[in-house]
């Protein structure tokens, strides 16, 4: 068992009282994926590691090439960004944060969680300067935030 999945209980009644569930919507990868609105879609997930974290992450933008004023953008972001971060990586634009799993309460992940939420409200202005899409527009998600 990976030590990640000591934590999975705990984090997975985290996210249900976060979104007011009673289920969760797992994915194959064990990731609970939370819709946004319409279009927008920002996924909670362990990662095994030392220690082992809780990831918030979602894709902004996709097939977008990197260049310099796309760079200088993002780390205009990140200037004004405190608990995550936006960085591009294999033509997507990400954002993300990870905090300890094993010290992670109900705070931490309702701020974490909006911490991400919040950066997806970036997706308009760059895709409208940088191109590329919106990843997520036709997924068929249950779980709403």
């Amino acid at each position: 068992m990976a030590r990640a999945d000591a934590h999975r209980a705990r984090v997975e009644a985290l996210c249900r009282h976060y979104l007011g569930v009673d289920e969760l919507a797992v994915d194959a990868d064990g990731d609970i994926p939370v819709r946004i609105g319409e279009s927008g879609l920002y996924y909670v997930s362990l990662l095994d590691g030392e220690p082992p974290l809780v990831r918030v992450h979602t894709r902004l933008l996709r097939d977008v090439e990197a260049s310099p004023e796309l760079l200088e953008r993002l780390n205009e972001m990140n200037r004004g960004i405190v608990s995550a971060r936006v960085f591009w990586q294999d033509g997507s634009i990400v954002a993300a944060t990870e905090v300890v799993a094993a010290t992670i309460d109900q705070d931490e992940l309702d701020h974490v969680c909006r911490a991400v939420r919040v950066l997806t409200e970036w997706t308009d202005e760059l895709h409208d300067r940088f191109g590329g899409a919106k990843p997520y527009a036709d997924l068929d998600v249950s779980e709403r935030r």
